[in-house]
């Protein structure tokens, strides 16, 4: 009788141990099996693959400087994106002269610069018109100044350099990886180097918060 009782226990037992979840099925509700999909890390450098073709496109560089971005686009289209530093007090537009903030708006090339002492750099067309405005407003140009930065972005040509808004703000090289500029849009050397046959004078340059 005992030895019966005894068996039949052990036989509970087993078969209660084997119904049991273990290991990641014990993680599961209600006890329903939960499948964890691993996660990818992060990659360090956001260009997509394969890049997409430039030549013969018309190109917009569009800076978006809370997610360190730099996209090449063309009709809409998002071709290529690069890691970007800024200036060393990023957040907000700029307003003057060693402020490190990177300006936000819409800009031009205004040159090339093959011989930049950061490798190599595209020079925006900053300051605009509504910088020259709130320049003169807030007292730091004078009349002179605001209507000469006028009459250069009337024309096409690159306004006032060294006036109190700042300026030499450039798209350059020498590196992504901090906010370490007085304000231009910092590259690592071969983005530089991908966007130097493809961007020219004038194209257009949109710089968000």
């Amino acid at each position: 009788m005992r030895r019966s009782l005894a068996c039949l226990l052990l036989l509970c037992w087993t078969a209660c141990a084997a119904a049991a979840p273990t290991g990641d099925e014990a993680a599961g509700v209600d006890g329903a099996t939960v499948d964890v999909p691993a996660v990818d890390a992060p990659t360090s450098t956001p260009t997509p693959a394969p890049e997409a073709p430039l030549a013969g496109r018309d190109l917009t560089l569009v800076v978006r400087k809370a997610d360190r971005l730099l996209e090449v686009r063309s009709d809409g289209e998002v071709l290529r994106r690069y890691r970007i530093g800024l200036g060393f007090a990023p957040a907000g537009d700029k307003e003057q002269q060693g402020d490190g903030k990177t300006p936000e708006g819409r800009f031009r090339v205004a040159r090339r610069v093959p011989k930049s002492s950061y490798y190599k750099a595209f020079l925006i067309d900053y300051p605009d018109p509504d910088d020259a405005a709130r320049g003169l407003e807030a007292g730091l140009i004078s009349e002179s100044t605001a209507q000469s930065i006028r009459a250069a972005h009337a024309a096409g040509r690159e306004p006032p350099q060294h006036s109190a808004l700042g300026g030499l703000i450039e798209i350059h090289g020498m590196g992504s990886s901090s906010d370490w500029t007085l304000g231009c849009v910092a590259l690592d050397n071969d983005a530089i180097d991908a966007l130097w046959p493809h961007v020219a004078v004038g194209t257009p340059v949109v710089i968000g918060p």
